[in-house]
């Protein structure tokens, strides 16, 4: 897994890029719908940390580097992409539909970052639920292998009392 302050570099540096777009000027607004095709989805992200939740904690471990690393590449798709071009489907006077490659205006940059924002929010809580799910599942390990190091120890100690009856 990635050290924190390498991680809270990038968080930063998104942070930085969302700022220095909303300091631009609003162009015109108008009804669009924006299309952009994703490689990495929110929910595909959310719902892996659910799955992660019934595994076993050698597999959790395993599997969070690779994790971070989607939520990271997620994370800079969607800067990105409110930054970039994206092909919006508009309409014109007679409700045909075409598509134009334009970049967002200054309400539709602060939506799409909002929508980032608030993704980085539900990972931190589902990434918390699953924390608090491998503590206990390790903590139940640890406090069942305390109790069977207490048997053995107390039937070694019997045997020894035994010899002394």
């Amino acid at each position: 897994m990635e050290s924190g302050g390498s991680t809270l570099f990038k968080f930063l540096w998104a942070l930085f890029i969302s700022f220095s777009v909303f300091s631009q000027s609003p162009e015109s607004e108008k009804t669009i719908e924006v299309q952009a095709p994703k490689k990495i989805q929110a929910a595909g992200i959310l719902q892996r940390i659910d799955v992660l939740k019934t595994k076993n904690y050698s597999e959790v471990i395993a599997s969070l580097d690779d994790l971070e690393n989607q939520v990271m590449r997620f994370v800079e798709q969607e800067n990105l992409q409110c930054v970039s071009e994206v092909d919006v489907v508009e309409k014109d006077d007679e409700g045909n539909e075409f598509i134009t490659k334009r970049k967002l205006n200054h309400k539709e940059r602060k939506v799409c970052f909002k929508k980032v924002v608030e993704f980085r929010m539900q990972y931190v809580e589902k990434f918390y639920e699953l924390r608090v799910v491998l503590l206990s599942k390790l903590h139940k390990s640890q406090l069942k292998d305390l109790k069977d190091q207490n048997e053995l120890n107390k039937s070694e100690l019997e045997k020894i009392l035994t010899k002394y009856n």
